[in-house]
């Protein structure tokens, strides 16, 4: 009787495969996720990824949307969060002027992942480092500028790397760009910090970086080609 009771209760309910898991935790960490990237993350396809989205809205994990141009965007809500975040966060929508930030950052992650996969990567995301520092310094947080992401990954004599990562999108005042590289390079145990930059902003980059004497540890490379949306 107890066991066909059980039954009954669980009956209509989603229950959260190992795919959703990973899935769901990107979404959750990285502010939301757009849809063609949360299709690469999972290997699926476009058919496949709008039945997983159906699940993840049926149970109450996710909200989702057109966010500005280019593909629709989900996001989690306060039970997705709670089931699949690493901390007990706000629960938030992405706000359309910051969608191509958040893409950017998701892209420089996928790309990290790829290439470091067998040394056992780990991504810190801004979204935890913020809601770490909020603990212990409260709403001074908010105003402290983070790196978007920290990976960490196993060297070659056993020990763990750790290493910034900053995206830049739009051109910004280079003395802004030099707060923000000390900034960075004074969050401890990150041995450098690569910045992600665009033809629009790689000779600002540049120019900050030389002036703050920070070249050894700061690496430029290239926004990925998926992390900016064309037109």
């Amino acid at each position: 009787m107890d066991d066909q009771r059980r039954r009954r209760a669980d009956a209509g309910q989603v229950r959260a495969t190992a795919r959703d898991a990973v899935a769901l935790s990107w979404v959750v960490e990285m502010y939301g996720m757009p849809l063609d990237l949360l299709r690469r993350l999972t290997g699926t396809s476009e058919g496949a990824m709008r039945q997983l989205l159906w699940r993840w809205r049926r149970a109450g994990w996710v909200e989702s949307g057109q966010l500005g141009a280019g593909p629709s965007w989900v996001w989690a809500t306060r039970l997705g969060i709670e089931q699949f975040g690493r901390h007990p966060y706000d629960p938030h929508r992405p706000s359309v002027a910051k969608v191509a930030h958040h893409r950017a950052v998701a892209a420089v992650r996928l790309e990290e992942e790829s290439r470091r996969r067998d040394a056992g990567f780990a991504w810190e995301s801004e979204r935890e480092l913020r809601y770490l520092l909020g603990q212990r310094r409260g709403s001074d947080a908010q105003r402290e500028h983070l790196v978007d992401g920290i990976g960490e990954w196993d060297a070659p004599n056993g020990s763990r790397i750790r290493f910034g990562y900053e995206i830049e999108l739009s051109p910004k005042p280079v003395g802004q760009l030099k707060n923000n590289i000390l900034a960075g390079l004074d969050m401890g145990g990150l041995v450098q910090v690569a910045w992600f930059v665009t033809d629009r902003t790689r000779a600002l980059v540049e120019r900050a970086v030389n002036e703050v004497s920070a070249g050894k540890r700061i690496v430029l490379r290239d926004v990925p080609e998926e992390g900016v949306l064309s037109g």
